[in-house]
């Protein structure tokens, strides 16, 4: 198991965490997007070559995010990211922020398909919720509202 992964132990067995697909070098080599899942799931952005100081701890976790599917919405990413690479103008750095941690850091992708009836934005939920347990803060590249209450 990945050192980045041990916060979702408490929540997810450990033969689940063995599901986790990746590491992917999406933002480097976008082609990988078709060997993505077209099933809903959680995914994760962490970084190649930064730990992030949390109020707790430190992490390499940059985002976690969920989708219906998670190729159409890795290739959102994947568009928005292209979009603050060429940041044509002043607000794209702002607008997409996130993607200036994956700019000056890179990074991999990994992710989590649902199994069963599960729902893809409760697990997303569950999962920042043992975060901020862990860290007392949520991922750099996560908003305030990004999990369920």
């Amino acid at each position: 198991m990945k050192q980045w992964m041990r916060f979702i132990k408490e929540y997810i067995s450990l033969n689940r965490i063995d599901n986790i697909v990746g590491p992917i070098p999406l933002f480097e080599q976008k082609e990988y997007i078709n060997d993505i899942s077209n099933k809903a799931g959680v995914y994760f952005f962490i970084s190649k070559s930064k730990r992030y100081i949390y109020p707790k701890g430190e992490s390499p976790i940059i985002y976690i995010g969920t989708s219906n599917s998670l190729r159409r919405r890795l290739k959102e990413h994947l568009k928005s990211f292209h979009i603050a690479q060429q940041h044509v103008n002043e607000k794209d750095l702002w607008v997409y922020s996130r993607y200036n941690y994956i700019i000056f850091h890179g990074a991999e992708v990994f992710y989590l398909p649902i199994i069963g009836k599960e729902n893809a934005k409760d697990l997303e939920s569950k999962i920042l919720e043992n975060f901020f347990d862990k860290y007392a803060s949520l991922p750099v590249g996560n908003g305030a509202f990004s999990y369920r209450r």
